[in-house]
């Protein structure tokens, strides 16, 4: 299919779909007059929908230490991230919300390379990346409609889908990658739920701004007791720079758990993909994701592995997932943000559990090449987190990677080590 066919197919998708919304609205609107409004309904007025709305706060404290190879000093962060959100009442089937959100430096400003975009970058480049640039924004501001179980969001918003491999908010780091976008999400289907999108601009964690025409399709279907189908189409066009990114991605998974017994189960995911270049991009891309998971769960402990291919084309070029929150994947020490063009196998080991009042989570990858051959390195990730009685949470995490010296790429031995403190309000 040609990208221009492929992107008529999903406008024409994305219109049936808010034509399908519209009806549905109209239909709310002839519904709630027929009721004679909201004093036979007993919805609140707009008034009483502002004045009863909820206030949230939020705090994350987090100190991140990097030491990395090659570099000779070492990358400290201290930041505090503060968010103060507002969600309205429901009013006739609408909902507002908005949130500010502030990321602080608290005494090591000058310690590490920010990544900040333009005038928020912090001028240091002799330290390590720490991508958490200071600044104070509104982070999210729309406006939902729901009917039934169906639900249309406009405005700058954080979208998630999935486990976030694809798209996602990169929750991990302090400040949170949002969307300007028009979100439809139904679950009138049983056991079914789709989302649909259209984004024009996405807001990257380093405060960078890409103008965008990107359609968003997901969909799934759980079977009773086997497990959860997913299909997805995701046509990400970045009208400006990073245009090499601009892709189309097609793919389904299918994921679920059993119980053997009372105390053993078992859990298994499959996961494949194709994606190839659009629009403007100057690569040409075809380029294949696959993704394999077994694991065995014992009372409250589970223990998996797996296996992830992000493919190369003929060392040209390689899957890419550049909405995905890509810190969960390849590692900690995010070495693998951006795929190298020889592709990335990953064959991991996962161990999770509690321990007395903690969680845990241990964490083994071997890196190596998909195209050509070669090592790239080994991983060793942890974790462990705590929540007070009082709903304050603790936590500790650090990774190790250690690269191959046959690598085929440049790569370094880093070792970064987080600690952070928690509160909502």
């Amino acid at each position: 299919m040609t990208k221009r066919h492929h992107l008529a197919g999903s406008r024409l998708c994305a219109a049936v779909l808010f034509s399908l919304l519209s009806t549905s609205v109209i239909a709310a609107q002839d519904k709630a007059a027929k009721d004679g409004g909201s004093e036979k309904t007993g919805e609140l007025s707009i008034l009483d929908a502002f004045s009863q709305g909820k206030v949230s706060l939020s705090l994350l404290y987090r100190y991140e230490y990097v030491d990395q190879d090659g570099i000779a000093d070492t990358g400290t962060a201290s930041t505090l991230r503060t968010t103060l959100g507002y969600r309205t009442e429901k009013f006739k089937g609408f909902q507002g919300y908005l949130e500010f959100e502030d990321v602080t430096d608290i005494g090591a400003e000058d310690l590490h390379n920010n990544a900040g975009f333009g005038s928020y970058n912090n001028g240091i480049t002799t330290r390590p990346v720490v991508a958490d640039p200071a600044g104070t924004n509104v982070q999210q501001v729309y406006l939902d409609y729901y009917y039934r179980k169906s639900m249309a969001r406009l405005g700058a918003q954080e979208i998630i889908l999935d486990d976030a491999r694809f798209i996602g908010n990169v929750g991990w780091r302090q400040h949170h990658q949002s969307y300007d976008a028009v979100l439809l999400t139904t679950q009138e289907l049983e056991n079914a739920n789709f989302a649909v999108a259209y984004v024009n601009k996405v807001k990257r964690i380093t405060r960078a701004a890409m103008d965008a025409d990107t359609f968003i399709l997901n969909g799934n279907y759980k079977f009773k007791d086997i497990g959860q189908v997913t299909v997805y189409d995701y046509y990400i066009d970045l009208t400006t720079a990073p245009s090499a990114f601009s892709t189309n991605t097609i793919g389904a998974e299918f994921k679920g758990q059993r119980k053997a017994n009372d105390d053993w189960g078992y859990r298994y995911e499959g996961e494949i993909a194709s994606q190839s270049d659009v629009s403007d991009n100057p690569m040409s891309i075809s380029a294949m994701y696959y993704h394999l998971m077994a694991g065995a769960i014992y009372k409250k402990y589970g223990l998996r592995v797996g296996y992830e291919v992000l493919g190369s084309d003929n060392g040209n070029a390689a899957f890419q997932t550049i909405l995905g929150t890509n810190h969960k994947f390849n590692g900690w020490a995010d070495k693998f943000l951006v795929t190298p063009t020889n592709g990335l196998q990953d064959l991991y080991i996962k161990a999770d559990g509690p321990l007395g009042p903690t969680k845990w989570a241990l964490i083994f990858h071997n890196f190596s090449a998909d195209n050509g051959g070669g090592d790239y390195g080994t991983e060793f990730d942890g974790l462990v987190t705590y929540k007070a009685d009082w709903g304050q949470t603790f936590g500790f995490k650090f990774a190790v990677f250690s690269a191959d010296n046959s690598s085929p790429i440049a790569l370094t031995d880093t070792t970064k080590v987080w600690v952070w403190t928690g509160f909502q309000f």
